[in-house]
């Protein structure tokens, strides 16, 4: 990022629940996906701010990553989530330059977040950057606590 000049901001935003549980490692890995593509597709000299909050409508954890980046074509973006394409758009299977990548980046993030009952949402526009949302829902149940007593039992 440094040698590109790209600058990172992360903010917190509003009131967050005291209780809000889910798989953190999982979620961890989708909005690194989505941090790597804003920085990889990125002008010089760009900024990428990441945005943490909770939304009650949604109840619902969201991370929204912006970037100032290239931005892509209205017309790509209906293939974006799609595994082994490239932002540009056709396969990248003999390209290889410095925007390319085996294109599994957003396609994780997306099963990432359907996984945990959560959502991904995309906003692009060429040359304006890109504005993608991941949020996450908590279970629908009550995790399960078990005891020591629990597991010898269950042996």
């Amino acid at each position: 990022m440094k040698d590109r000049g790209i600058s990172a901001r992360t903010y917190l935003i509003g009131v967050f629940p005291e209780n809000f549980f889910f798989e953190c490692n999982l979620y961890q890995q989708a909005i690194f996906n989505v941090i790597a593509n804003a920085v990889k597709f990125n002008k010089r000299h760009g900024s990428v701010q990441i945005y943490l909050s909770y939304n009650q409508v949604a109840n619902a954890f969201e991370t929204v990553v912006e970037d100032t980046g290239i931005g892509i074509p209205p017309e790509q973006q209906k293939n974006l989530f799609a595994v082994f394409r490239d932002k540009i758009g056709g396969s990248n299977k003999h390209k290889l330059d410095s925007t390319s990548g085996v294109g599994v980046g957003l396609t994780n993030a997306k099963i990432i977040s359907e996984a945990l009952d959560g959502y991904i949402q995309l906003h692009s526009r060429v040359d304006n950057g890109t504005i993608v949302t991941i949020g996450v829902k908590p279970p629908q149940t009550e995790p399960t606590m078990l005891t020591i007593g629990d597991c010898e039992n269950q042996l």
